[in-house]
């Protein structure tokens, strides 16, 4: 079509001649004759039905799909409210306030989830507003919905007489299927320092109750990519074979790993003294798994050196003792080790050293396996 052919036509520049009427004198079904039909190359009569506008719910679904981020998607929601409330009042001075308030947010929050409320639960919604209950074959039936002041579906409970907040004792209800739920529990997850599923639905349910989210959050959570950087899998390297004194039946505590435990706090014999630090030596038998518990009253070498006396007095002799590198590990080896070998004691002990002498193994410094137990 060219230019002056477009100028002459009166139906691209003002459109049919019923639309300069009022709406009650528009015809019911829309039709006209196109009077120039070389402007348009058509010598036919063509009928125009009025096309049906988009519904709810597939507009609620286009209208959450362009965003990615749940505030900013409040935020646009509400600048156009904003927009539609200056235009329907005729206002010409206007608020110098640039950004959303508080209570325009929530404004378009209750409108965006009235939309997917209606959408997904259609005959609860019907039910609700007429006053009637649910019907029995309602999957939110157990929660006893009613509706809001403001219009939406929350939950019923029997927590009036609580002094909790409105929104935790009766929360707004929605589906986990809706993307609306996704980008909420993605924008609480990101706000709550990438929360974990648990932390991430305890606190969704201080004012909503998705339906099925507990699914949902898993699944943000395992989808968030800042998530998955933070959370590297780690390289685990392959434990290497027992040593024989785990696998070979012998007397118990023949071959013992000894460690502390504490502090813990006594009670002082002295009424005014407040309380005293002491310890507990672990005995652990290689063999059976077996544990034998001794007080120490601290850390020195000497009460190590009783508390092992009375070990063995209470357990017998052992062949072998694994432990770390304490001092107090340290010098008691070295003393038992002056003590058998001391001219006084050797003729003495040598028999019994010889068959029953303790072998003293020390681990690593800083090894991981801590002598296997």
């Amino acid at each position: 079509m060219s230019a002056d052919m477009l100028l002459q036509c009166d139906l691209w520049w003002h459109g049919p001649t019923w639309l300069l009427r009022k709406e009650t004198d528009w015809p019911a079904q829309t039709s006209f004759v196109i009077e120039n039909p070389d402007v348009l190359r058509e010598s036919r009569r063509v009928n125009c039905a009025a096309t049906p506008m988009a519904s709810e719910s597939s507009f609620i679904d286009e209208l959450v799909g362009k965003f990615s981020n749940y505030q900013r998607m409040l935020r646009v929601i509400a600048f156009c409210l904003r927009f539609a409330r200056n235009c329907q009042h005729n206002t010409t001075a206007h608020s110098n306030f640039i950004g959303i308030s508080v209570d325009e947010a929530r404004e378009a929050e209750t409108r965006l989830i009235k939309l997917v409320q209606k959408q997904t639960f259609v005959d609860e919604w019907k039910s609700l507003e007429q006053m009637k209950p649910v019907s029995a074959k309602s999957r939110i039936k157990w929660f006893h919905p009613m509706l809001s002041p403001e219009g939406l579906i929350r939950i019923g409970g029997r927590l009036n007489q609580s002094h909790q907040s409105y929104d935790a004792k009766h929360q707004i209800i929605l589906p986990s299927s809706h993307a609306l739920s996704s980008l909420l529990v993605r924008s609480y997850h990101e706000k709550h320092l990438h929360a974990a599923p648990q932390l991430l639905l305890s606190t969704l349910r201080l004012r909503y109750w998705i339906i099925g989210g507990r699914n949902l959050a898993r699944t943000i959570v395992h989808n968030c990519i800042v998530c998955v950087r933070a959370r590297p899998k780690l390289l685990e390297q392959f434990m290497a074979e027992l040593p024989s004194s785990r696998v070979i039946a012998n007397r118990p505590f023949s071959t013992t790993g000894v460690d502390y435990w504490g502090p813990i706090l006594l009670k002082s014999t002295n009424r005014r003294a407040g309380p005293r630090k002491a310890y507990v030596a672990v005995f652990v038998c290689f063999c059976t798994k077996a544990v034998h518990l001794e007080l120490v009253a601290d850390l020195s070498t000497a009460k190590f050196i009783q508390a092992l006396r009375r070990f063995v007095a209470r357990r017998g002799l052992c062949s072998n003792i694994f432990s770390d590198n304490g001092r107090n590990f340290v010098g008691a080896a070295n003393e038992l080790k002056s003590l058998i070998r001391s001219k006084h004691h050797q003729q003495a002990i040598a028999e019994e050293c010889n068959e029953n002498g303790i072998k003293w193994h020390f681990n690593p410094p800083k090894a991981s396996h801590f002598g296997g137990l």
